[in-house]
């Protein structure tokens, strides 16, 4: 299954999750329960088809079968939060259908982060609470309590009295320390105000710091060794000791230039000058090579935060791309962005007019945010042609290069290949 999920492309999907489709309901419940997180992995690229097969699996109520699936929905919207609505639809009624741990803490989680969506979500909380005395694992329960104080902070008319009961129980009857130390927390962070525990468990769900321990094996350890175990990458330090990388490797260059120099002394003035620019040639070609840093997706970013940070932060760069908008379909679209680590969070429809688009991609420690616009009467770049407007945390021109170039590529090559066809 493993292979399969490798080989998936837009020829060969349909196909693949078929098979995979048929390996979900098998009598053996390690090799269905394996078939459905395959197609959870196939659904961060497509998702819609995926969505389809996991919410039938779902009606299908036996209990191993929607003990994946909801697992399968937990790390979906986590590496895909576009696809939420749709889960949270999906999951409405089945908690009837879990019984093992882990199905119980991922329905439990989504109920926590997505409440809001999902109308009955503190009634089934309230359906755990009542079993709560019953409940033998500890991760349960605390899971519980996050999700119902995440819950309380949406939708405090409906959540008072349930919180009220679960803090109460957990704290006077619980005898798990670690789920009373849990609850006691809660109960003190509420007693410090709603905003500040809203500030603690509602914050920003993606923080770009953490590319520092995300997407490393891509890169050359040379690149970050140095900077292991210090604040560097916090503070943007990692483009500095990549572009001193570069200034190294080119000074050595002219060190072994000036070396060569004493044999080139016989030269005549003409001939210098050639040797002269070549070596110039050269040098800046290893420069650019050596200002080029490979894209990294990092930790997802929600809508909600991309947004934030979207109204926050000022244009950086912006410049036309010399290309029009393929004529591929978005999930093509998608795709081929994700291949070169660059997340697609928004498409508008092939028909509207301006079309836009938004995604996100990291390179250096540097968070990367991108719009893409065709169509757009107050932008006269923009008729016929792509214009690419860059946002970043922290500054790094160099990061914007690299990635303006990996997506001048990507659309050349669909470009290329729609008008081949």
């Amino acid at each position: 299954m493993e292979i399969l999920v490798e080989l998936v492309n837009d020829e060969n999907v349909a196909l693949v999750l078929e098979e995979l489709k048929s390996y979900c309901t098998d009598v053996s419940t390690e090799l269905a329960q394996a078939a459905i997180a395959a197609i959870g992995r196939i659904g961060r690229t497509y998702t819609e088809k995926c969505l389809d097969i996991l919410t039938g699996l779902l009606a299908l109520k036996q209990e191993h079968i929607a003990s994946a699936v909801i697992q399968t929905f937990r790390d979906l919207v986590w590496f895909c939060p576009q696809s939420s609505a749709a889960v949270c639809k999906a999951v409405e009624g089945c908690d009837e259908s879990l019984q093992d741990d882990e199905g119980k803490q991922s329905l439990l989680w989504l109920l926590g982060e997505y409440g809001q969506q999902i109308s009955g979500a503190p009634y089934v909380l309230e359906g755990f609470i009542d079993s709560l005395k019953v409940e033998l694992c500890s991760a349960v329960k605390m899971e519980l309590l996050t999700a119902a104080v995440k819950l309380f902070l949406c939708r405090p008319a409906e959540m008072q009295d349930i919180l009220g009961r679960l803090l109460h129980y957990c704290i006077e009857e619980e005898s798990d320390m670690c789920v009373r130390d849990r609850a006691l927390m809660y109960y003190r962070l509420l007693q410090s105000g709603v905003d500040e525990t809203r500030k603690v468990l509602l914050g920003p769900k993606s923080d770009p710091s953490m590319t520092v321990l995300t997407g490393r094996p891509e890169e050359p350890v040379n690149l970050w060794a140095s900077s292991f175990n210090t604040l560097g990458p916090l503070c943007g330090t990692v483009a500095c000791l990549e572009n001193a990388s570069a200034e190294t490797s080119i000074q050595h260059l002219h060190s072994a230039e000036e070396e060569d120099g004493a044999e080139e002394l016989k030269l005549s003035p003409p001939e210098q000058t050639l040797r002269t620019e070549a070596v110039e040639e050269e040098l800046s070609c290893t420069a650019d090579a050596a200002e080029e840093l490979n894209l990294t997706t990092g930790p997802p970013l929600s809508h909600e935060a991309f947004e934030r940070l979207w109204l926050d932060l000022q244009v950086a760069h912006q410049q036309a791309l010399g290309v029009s908008r393929p004529a591929d379909p978005l999930e093509t679209l998608q795709a081929a962005f994700q291949l070169v680590k660059i997340q697609t969070l928004a498409f508008t429809r092939n028909d509207t007019v301006p079309w836009k688009a938004y995604m996100y991609s990291r390179a250096g420690g540097t968070l990367i945010l991108a719009e893409l616009l065709q169509g757009a009467p107050e932008e006269p770049e923009s008729k016929g042609n792509l214009l690419v407007s860059v946002k970043q945390q922290p500054e790094n021109q160099q990061a914007i290069r690299s990635f303006i170039s990996v997506l001048r590529s990507v659309l050349q090559t669909l470009s290329s290949h729609g008008s081949q066809n």
